[in-house]
């Protein structure tokens, strides 16, 4: 869909379908599909930013202090939370004949997940959107399509543009077409959350760690300047611990 020449588009259209047996006319429609859902994001993205900045005073404001170590993780676990909060987590054993529905909703995972290691968002139009999405009213017995779309309309009209615009940067993000894209989007998103859910919040915990490992291994280091022998132990341990967690995390990760 990003390829521009027509000529160049229909080669690349021959080569995938070759290469994955694929009709071409289904990779036509795709890309027809993905052009269109484009188009409606970026014309909804230029409504909602124009009533954003309506509502922004003649005075500029000052953009939220970012923080650049965790932003990306952060803004990961807040798409799923927006465009999937109110959707069951299907994990594998709930794929099989005659399973058992999921119990847990992504929201609930993902909150559990943060709570028990006592984890929040740096950045703080992040923390918003994470907080305020739990604290938002629910309606027993709606679809979870209808229930994630409130959602959506709640923050897509937020009194903070700061937190309209992470919505529709986080939900509208524009990738590339290529292969790996188009073989993706043939499975529908719903049914890969039970594994890409617990990869994207597990990716976040070891980045977490990351920034507890430079914090203490600078203290470390002042530790071995000053001469503090004590201190030292203390912050050799503290990072011995911190490793050990990391590499059991990303053992769980590489298992994903």
């Amino acid at each position: 869909a990003v390829i521009p020449d027509q000529i160049e588009r229909n080669v690349y259209v021959e080569q995938v379908a070759a290469k994955f047996k694929i009709r071409e006319d289904s990779i036509y429609q795709k890309i027809s599909q993905i052009r269109s859902n484009r188009n409606s994001l970026e014309q909804s993205r230029a409504r909602i930013e124009e009533a954003s900045f309506e509502m922004v005073s003649t005075n500029e404001e000052s953009k939220p202090i970012i923080d650049a170590f965790l932003e990306v993780n952060e803004k990961e676990i807040i798409y799923y939370l927006l465009k999937f909060g109110e959707h069951p987590l299907y994990r594998e054993e709930n794929l099989r004949y005659k399973a058992e529905k999921p119990k847990q909703t992504v929201a609930e995972y993902i909150k559990q997940s943060l709570d028990e290691d006592e984890l929040e968002f740096v950045n703080p139009v992040n923390r918003t959107i994470f907080n305020e999405y739990f604290s938002l009213p629910r309606e027993e017995g709606l679809e979870c399509e209808a229930s994630q779309g409130k959602v959506i309309r709640y923050f897509s009209i937020h009194p903070d543009p700061n937190v309209s615009k992470q919505m529709m940067d986080v939900i509208c993000d524009e990738y590339p077409l290529t292969i790996k894209v188009y073989l993706d989007s043939l499975t529908p998103e719903e049914l890969l959350l039970g594994k890409n859910v617990p990869k994207v919040v597990i990716a976040y915990r070891i980045k977490v760690i990351d920034r507890l490992c430079i914090a203490t291994q600078k203290e470390i280091d002042a530790a071995i300047k000053n001469g503090d022998k004590e201190l030292l132990k203390e912050k050799m341990r503290l990072l011995s611990c911190l490793n050990t967690v990391k590499n059991t995390l990303t053992k769980e990760l590489n298992r994903l």
